[in-house]
């Protein structure tokens, strides 16, 4: 559910609630929905207005002339507006002195249609930067505002992988670890991945087929797949009068399954395991987005047994929204 908060009420107002469909929506999609005022007696008010807004920041800390023997720490952020728009949903367009209407008690519906950019960026929420979309609707009065209700909106950026010929292709990768003890290394376990695309959308299940050579003389008992991003922050500090711009990489793991396996020692085997994206995503073409750029990788590893070393390969994928259509 979205985050929802409600202004202190006047008496009169018992009840101000915004309502839509909680779910993703696309950019470009349009929000159907309604606003319900319920009063208790008859009041006299300016308007009943809907306001639409996104923005991004990002920000951080970090320690500047650090091959010194001082380091000093400088605030890094950075924002934009995606889009600020007002709707008035009843009475006058602006608040001014002899406009009030009156609006009698019981219960009140106010139907409204929003179309949302297609040139926006996906909500995202992280420690150092957020990208957040909401509704906020308020009823204003002589007074000033006598109430509002505030509800999030989670929004899919678009982008069409088919345009991208790299995310048709199937994508292989490989590694090999060996087990080393003093002077000496025996053999440890050679690990093959390979999916038949490069290009996912959100939700998606990933169908992942390793090739496992153990030539350990145990038995491999479990293996892990992961969607792992890098995140970069684009934002300015000022100093001497000049803004200098400044980036910051942050590594995260989007989502992760330990399925159980069993692997005989010395034997070659072949698994194929799933793992579902989660939605929303930033997809990976953030054109729309001037602060956040985003990477992802699909990680599977396994853990050598008897050690505390794995083996692991990092295989690069593509997020979008329209699937990739594999012609056979």
């Amino acid at each position: 559910m979205g985050t929802v908060s409600i202004f202190v009420p006047i008496p009169k107002v018992t009840k101000l609630e915004l309502v839509f469909r909680d779910e993703v929506y696309l950019a470009g999609q349009n929000i159907d929905g309604e606003v319900i005022l319920e009063l208790s007696d008859t009041l006299f008010l300016y308007s009943l207005k809907l306001k639409f807004a996104g923005k991004g920041f990002v920000e951080w800390i970090e320690e500047t002339d650090q091959s010194l023997d001082y380091t000093r720490a400088v605030h890094c952020s950075n924002k934009e507006d995606y889009f600020h728009h007002i709707l008035t949903l009843w009475g006058a367009d602006h608040d001014a002195e002899g406009l009030e209407q009156v609006l009698v008690a019981g219960p009140h519906s106010f139907q409204f249609n929003y179309k949302l950019s297609s040139d926006i960026p996906s909500s995202f929420t992280s420690k150092h930067g957020k990208i957040r979309y909401y509704l906020r609707a308020f009823c204003t009065a002589v007074s000033g505002t006598l109430a509002q209700v505030e509800k999030e909106l989670r929004v899919q950026e678009t982008y069409n992988l088919n345009l991208d010929p790299q995310t048709k292709l199937p994508v292989m990768v490989e590694a090999e670890k060996g087990v080393s003890y003093l002077c000496w290394t025996f053999p440890g376990i050679s690990l093959r991945v390979s999916i038949d695309k490069g290009g996912f959308v959100p939700g998606e299940e990933v169908i992942i087929t390793s090739h496992i050579n153990n030539r350990t003389p145990k038995n491999v008992k479990s293996i892990s797949y992961s969607l792992y991003s890098e995140i970069k922050y684009k934002a300015f500090i000022q100093e001497a009068f000049c803004d200098h711009f400044r980036e910051f990489v942050e590594k995260m793991t989007m989502i992760k399954t330990n399925p159980t396996v069993d692997i005989p020692p010395r034997n070659d085997t072949k698994i194929v395991g799933l793992l579902q994206l989660p939605s929303p995503l930033i997809v990976s073409d953030m054109s729309r987005c001037r602060i956040i750029s985003v990477q992802y990788w699909l990680v599977v590893a396994i853990s050598i047994p008897g050690t505390r070393t794995s083996v692991s390969v990092s295989a690069p994928i593509k997020i979008g929204t329209t699937p990739v259509q594999l012609y056979k």
